[in-house]
């Protein structure tokens, strides 16, 4: 993509949005700190928030995960998107319509595409439910279930012909690629021949969307018309490079703004039963995918809510998932309450049989997730006080509490009192004493701290692709083995690739002309990318470059909007903080005699870098160059 292109294209959306905002919106409180924004980081476990958003240059940073970048970078990193992808969404965010451009990559193109192709499939199976006589097994279904006009168009809701051609009839029709179709999961293709069949036939649809609003899958409930002993009852979109159904949830994009304002969501089991819940009022409630509820749905709620009320069907395996996914919510340290319902009802059933103001009701009286566990062995302690019963149960409760974070000063209160709640009331129901109960739960609690140790050290490097945070790496050492100041390694190189010297000095440079751009000329004419040896800072010069060649000076904002990569983003971002933030009280002198100090140092760094200026020094010239800068501009 060329920097005239993207840079005008991305301007007109930042210029559109504010970062703070968007922080809002996808992670939830933001805090006021001085200038600055803070917020709970969602790359690593945050319990105190350690995201910083700065407003004047829009750009964030956590430096405890070293993660950094600008809007674009935000959404890259969040959601695993291409800058084109980010850039497309920010755009239709912000109301900005968009030039064509070229993509940054292959793989950003095809996604592009296969978005396409799925907006395409979902209006022929609405207009299908909606208008075609083929839909009518569908609508009598969706009568039936008292599903309404307005929640099929909310929803999106269609209906796939009890046909293995009609979607690639209509497809060849629009001049549709049917390749492309069956690349996102709309389509299949037959092993014997290699001829495409519709995946869906004879089915209701319910339309499968991400965050944002976008079509990425299909779930598909056969009708009782078109049903036999072989035909599953649901089928979900098998997983594409658009649709996982272990991060998905269904209707977050229709919930999204009520789980934000009440701060808390709502998950059932079923697609229907989603639905309902809205049709009646409640519009904090999204569904799985027709599997458990996972760690990455527990991360995603949790940018939105404080509390997460998972509704189980009042059946045996309901019950039984109850104590499946309670460890993970411990463990998450998520505020979890579950409510199981009664007489075998699903929340559809219920809400028909019960109404809306009864659900509501419910959904405020569910038991906190370890208070669910405790009912649940409730009985065996008390009809076998004493027993081997009693203390298996005793001990269920007690392993279930140890794989929660240990409590410390950072725990909030109202975890700390549930626990001392839970453990008195075990003591009182098992007739040990509490002191007791408390050593147990501390010996199982070392106990899952040893094998978290031997599984990480048995765990292999983590590392991540494209878009994703950055890979462990080792960070440069000094002779003397402490780390140096240059800690945000690069994710290309390793700390023997480059000297951690020549990366301070680099890195430094580029510090002192992001304050004093108008020097850029002179540091141009006397250095090249290419003569810098961190990848990272090549590319920042560069970038610096390149805004340069348009004849303005390359101030932070500028070479941000020249870079895509959200890696070198993030360098770019810790350079200019690092510099805003240093204490510059060393003695002024000619900035033109500091700066040819500088580049010579740089110039000779190869060949005779301890002959130079000893390294305490060169930094010290920097730092008065910046200090004169500073005082010429009267800041």
């Amino acid at each position: 993509m060329s920097y005239a292109v993207s840079s005008d294209a991305k301007e007109r959306v930042r210029q559109a949005l504010d970062i703070v905002d968007l922080v809002r919106d996808y992670l939830g409180e933001v805090h006021q700190s001085g200038r600055n924004y803070t917020a709970l980081c969602p790359w690593h476990s945050d319990t105190r928030p350690s995201l910083t958003i700065n407003p004047e240059r829009q750009s964030f940073k956590c430096w405890v995960c070293d993660i950094g970048g600008d809007i674009f970078s935000f959404l890259m990193q969040l959601e695993g998107l291409s800058f084109p992808e980010a850039l497309r969404a920010l755009a239709e965010r912000a109301g900005v319509d968009l030039p064509a451009y070229a993509p940054g990559s292959r793989s950003g193109e095809k996604k592009l595409s296969l978005y396409d192709v799925m907006v395409w499939a979902e209006g022929k199976y609405h207009e299908c439910l909606t208008r075609l006589p083929e839909g009518e097994p569908a609508r009598k279904y969706l009568a039936g279930r008292g599903i309404d006009k307005n929640s099929i168009s909310r929803f999106h809701l269609g209906a796939a012909p009890d046909s293995w051609t009609w979607l690639g009839g209509q497809a060849r029709r629009d001049g549709i690629d049917l390749g492309t179709l069956t690349e996102a999961g709309v389509l299949g293709r037959s092993s014997n021949g290699g001829r495409h069949f519709d995946r869906f036939n004879g089915r209701l649809l319910f339309s499968i969307r991400d965050a944002r609003g976008r079509p990425v899958g299909f779930g598909g409930r056969v009708l009782p018309e078109f049903a036999d002993r072989e035909t599953a009852k649901y089928i979900n979109s098998p997983e594409t490079p658009l649709f996982s159904k272990h991060k998905l949830l269904y209707g977050l994009d229709v919930a999204r703004d009520a789980i934000r304002r009440g701060r808390t969501a709502v998950v059932v089991e079923g697609y229907t039963d989603c639905i309902a819940a809205h049709q009646s009022g409640i519009d904090n409630v999204v569904a799985v995918l027709g599997t458990a509820l996972g760690e990455t749905h527990v991360k995603e709620l949790g940018r939105l809510a404080e509390t997460i009320v998972l509704v189980l069907d009042g059946d045996d395996a309901g019950r039984r998932r109850a104590s499946e996914v309670l460890e993970l919510f411990v463990a998450q340290q998520v505020d979890l309450r579950i409510l199981t319902l009664p007489d075998d009802l699903d929340p559809c059933d219920y809400l028909a049989r019960e109404g809306a103001e009864a659900f509501r009701q419910a959904i405020d009286g569910a038991a906190d997730a370890l208070e669910h566990k405790l009912r649940s062995v409730t009985n065996q302690l008390t009809m076998a006080a004493g027993t081997h019963q009693a203390h298996a149960a005793l001990e269920d409760v007690l392993a279930t509490l140890a794989k929660a974070p240990r409590l410390d000063e950072r725990t909030p209160d109202a975890a700390d009192l549930r626990q001392a709640r839970i453990l008195t009331r075990l003591a009182h129901l098992s007739g040990i004493d509490e002191a007791t109960i408390r050593r147990r739960l501390g010996e199982l609690r070392k106990q899952a701290a040893r094998r978290r140790d031997r599984s990480e050290r048995a765990a292999p490097p983590i590392t991540t692709g494209p878009g994703g945070p950055p890979a462990n790496r080792s960070l440069p050492r000094s002779a003397g083995g402490e780390a140096t100041d240059s800690a945000v390694a690069d994710a290309t190189t390793t700390a023997n690739e480059v000297d951690p010297t020549d990366r301070r000095w680099e890195r430094l440079l580029l510090e002192t002309l992001l304050l004093a751009t108008d020097k850029f000329a002179e540091v141009r004419r006397a250095l090249a990318p290419e003569q810098f040896r961190s990848p990272e800072c090549r590319a920042i010069f560069s970038a610096c470059c390149t805004v340069n060649e348009g004849g303005r000076p390359p101030s932070f904002d500028r070479v941000m909007l020249a870079i895509d990569d959200p890696h070198i983003q993030n360098v770019l971002v810790g350079l200019d903080e690092q510099g805003q933030n240093r204490t510059y009280s060393k003695q002024s002198q000619d900035v033109e005699a500091l700066l040819a100090e500088i580049l010579a140092s740089f110039r000779g760094r190869q060949t005779a870098w301890d002959n130079q200026i000893p390294e305490d020094q060169a930094q010290d010239a920097i730092l008065r160059l910046i200090e004169v800068e500073r005082a010429r501009q009267g800041t």
